[in-house]
């Protein structure tokens, strides 16, 4: 009986063997899995048609005020011509603050920021003809740091540049943006020119006084790129001898009138300056009526450190005479017609 016992206190039901439990178990993680990966696969899609359905189906809020919108700068039905998608993020607006808030409001959903452009852009034209004047190479540099700058620090945001109704901001803006395209977003002169193919402005007939078109000066700087004259990357002279480089930062110190006035045309080879001017024994410069004039012994210091050899003057008095850079006059008697045909 105790034997009995001993056996019947021992016996235990059967169980599922530990093998059995792990193959249990792989097949239900196995099928989890194959689960998660077709509803994530399917997921966005799901997602992107109930939004578009919402999105479809919603009335914008400000819809009246839409309606309601004064004359637009062009044919108020072809908003692609007033609102303009440039790329990544980037947009051109030709209305004002106000009215491209509200239309950005309709054509873009996200954040957005409103960048109206500064009414000093308007350009003063020569004659009333004249609807374009080109921008000097730092206005260039600084309009594209500045959108630069937009996007670094509002990564997640639209940039809406709006120009307001006058038509020479608009020209000078849709200039800019195009050279900032050119020059940091890598498009060539042919993509510039396309992106703005549907403006409401004739970019080939927006001239200046000598007949410079927008696409002219897009051309010009587009080839200065490709020819390694200008890179917006490379900013400073870092000490490495490189004279077939603009460095933007010593350009636009050089170029302005409180330094001389000194323009590089092809670097290394060619530049523009002032004619030199009569100051006091001394004196490298003078301010007078708010202009300053400098003397040639401040432009010989200049032009000896730029490597200048030979020296054109175009109708000018030979102020040169005494220094060692070789100085050669362009004619006798047409020395004005000489300086503007230059």
């Amino acid at each position: 009986p105790s034997n009995r016992k001993k056996r019947k206190m021992g016996s235990t039901a059967p169980t599922a063997s530990t093998a059995q439990i792990t193959q249990e178990v792989g097949l239900i993680l196995a099928l989890l899995i194959i689960s998660i990966k077709t509803l994530s696969a399917f997921l966005p899609m799901i997602l992107h048609r109930i939004s578009s359905r919402l999105l479809i189906n919603r009335r914008p809020k400000d819809a009246v005020v839409l309606d309601s919108l004064g004359p637009l700068p062009c044919k108020p039905n072809l908003t692609d011509s007033v609102f303009i998608a440039i790329h990544h993020g980037i947009y051109l607006a030709l209305y004002e603050a106000s009215d491209a808030d509200l239309m950005a409001q309709h054509k873009l959903f996200g954040k957005r920021i409103i960048v109206p452009l500064a009414s000093d852009m308007q350009s003063k034209p020569s004659s009333p003809e004249c609807s374009f004047a080109p921008s000097s190479l730092a206005s260039i540099f600084r309009f594209d740091e500045m959108i630069r700058a937009a996007q670094r620090h509002n990564p997640a945001h639209n940039i809406v540049l709006c120009t307001g109704l006058d038509r020479q901001v608009q020209i000078k803006g849709i200039f800019l943006t195009g050279c900032h395209m050119m020059m940091t977003q890598g498009f060539s002169y042919t993509e510039t020119l396309n992106l703005f193919s549907h403006a409401s402005i004739d970019l080939l007939g927006s001239v200046d006084a000598e007949g410079l078109t927008v696409a002219c000066c897009w051309r010009a700087l587009y080839r200065a790129k490709t020819l390694g004259w200008i890179d917006f990357g490379d900013v400073f002279d870092t000490g490495y001898d490189n004279p077939s480089r603009i460095f933007i930062e010593e350009y636009i110190h050089y170029a302005s009138p409180l330094n001389g006035a000194v323009c590089t045309v092809v670097p290394g080879r060619f530049i523009l300056f002032r004619a030199p001017s009569d100051t006091p024994k001394g004196q490298l410069w003078v301010d007078e009526g708010g202009v300053r004039r400098f003397s040639a012994a401040f432009y010989a210091e200049l032009l000896q450190d730029l490597g200048v050899t030979q020296v054109l003057r175009l109708g000018c008095p030979p102020a040169f005479a005494d220094d060692d850079d070789d100085a050669h006059d362009s004619d006798a008697d047409g020395g004005s017609a000489a300086t503007a045909a230059a």
